[in-house]
């Protein structure tokens, strides 16, 4: 990865992260009272237009923080209630779970999934993978990488040596 294309996406989950503590905190805390209407998901009072704005402004870095989430390769372990069935989630579009009161994505999980992928998204900024480096990789022709001729020719040594080899076999096990 690119050192400009990690630091865009590391900014990318910094502001993220930023929005979405600044919701938090205009967010009330605890639980819910009964008979009240009280919920976490809710503004403090008198901060409806503050938590509105803060909300709005999360939602809208969520997209460039989901693409750095999976250039990262971070993703949470979602399972839905009563099934079996587990899938990756991107932390960045589900972010909406903190607010609700019985949450399976508390803000500690955001915390921990946001410094692990600026971790990771650091760590490719400064050592590309192996394959990327100068010199190590030598590209090797494939079969999509020639021309319509040397797909033919390539399929006709390919049918024979397997023809051959099919042959040989079948001899040594006295089939033939």
């Amino acid at each position: 990865m690119k050192r400009e294309e990690a630091e865009r996406r590391i900014k990318a989950l910094l502001d993220f992260h930023a929005a979405v503590g600044e919701v938090l905190q205009e967010t009330l805390t605890g639980k819910s009272i009964e008979g009240f209407g009280v919920s976490l998901g809710a503004p403090k009072p008198g901060r409806a237009t503050e938590w509105t704005a803060a909300k709005a402004k999360a939602d809208m870095l969520s997209m460039p923080a989901a693409r750095a989430f999976d250039a990262a390769g971070v993703a949470l372990d979602f399972k839905r209630a009563g099934t079996w069935h587990r899938e990756p989630v991107n932390p960045a579009l589900v972010w909406h779970q903190i607010l609700e009161q019985d949450t399976w994505f508390p803000p500690s999980m955001l915390d921990q999934m946001t410094n692990r992928a600026i971790g990771r998204l650091q760590d490719l900024r400064d050592d590309p993978p192996a394959h990327a480096r100068r010199g190590v990789f030598i590209p090797f022709p494939t079969f999509r990488s020639l021309s319509k001729a040397g797909k033919w020719a390539a399929t006709i040594v390919t049918g024979l040596i397997v023809t051959v080899l099919g042959a040989g076999i079948a001899h040594w096990l006295g089939w033939v």
